[in-house]
């Protein structure tokens, strides 16, 4: 995007994502608008819920440290104790408590 991104444009941008099974093909342009629109909606937000659908848990976590170090969170994901998981998995990220939890 050449003009100044609104909150709106952010918006349209991101709901492209929502309940998807399958990413798309991304340009590099693409992936450039991504992360400016989830930048500028996180400056403008109190606190982010992040959910992460991954293929393993490992896969989750290592998106929740990308997100909470691109969203300036001073969490330590390795010191919540959690179950360990094998195959696909959903992660929910509370920025409001700063906690989250992962399940099958």
């Amino acid at each position: 995007m050449n003009s100044p991104l609104t909150i709106s444009d952010a918006q349209t941008i991101l709901n492209g994502f929502i309940c998807t099974d399958v990413t798309p093909n991304i340009s590099e342009q693409e992936k450039v608008d991504i992360q400016t629109a989830l930048l500028l909606l996180n400056r403008e937000s109190e606190y982010q819920m992040i959910g992460i659908c991954a293929d393993s848990m490992e896969e989750a976590l290592t998106g929740l440290k990308d997100y909470l170090k691109a969203f300036e969170y001073d969490i330590n994901v390795e010191d919540n104790t959690l179950e360990s998981l094998s195959g696909a998995v959903y992660l929910k990220f509370n920025g409001r408590s700063q906690t989250f939890y992962i399940s099958p």
